[in-house]
């Protein structure tokens, strides 16, 4: 049962939780290596979507009518969003810096 309307769109709880905290630490390890950070982004995502994300609808913890396969996309997806903004802004900065 979703907390708010709008929750059927992001699961709040899920997504300001583990995944919150291990998305700011992989970036923080892996930031400057993007093959790096890809490959424990893949590995990462696919065992949460794939391994742990199914026990945990089975023990009746989580619920979700999409595809494994489109929420694992839309998981690599922001992580290449949040790389490439952050590539953005460090540019950007330079040349904010350099004026």
């Amino acid at each position: 049962m979703p907390l708010f309307k709008w929750d059927k769109i992001a699961n709040i709880p899920w997504v300001y939780s583990a995944y919150l905290v291990a998305t700011i630490w992989i970036f923080r390890l892996t930031y400057g290596r993007f093959i790096i950070y890809m490959i424990t982004n893949l590995l990462l995502d696919g065992g949460y979507i794939y391994g742990w994300y199914p026990i945990q609808q089975k023990l009746g913890m989580a619920s979700g009518d999409m595809s494994p396969h489109i929420t694992f996309a839309i998981m690599i997806a922001v992580s290449l969003i949040i790389y490439l903004f952050q590539v953005w802004y460090e540019k950007d900065y330079k040349i904010h810096e350099e004026i």
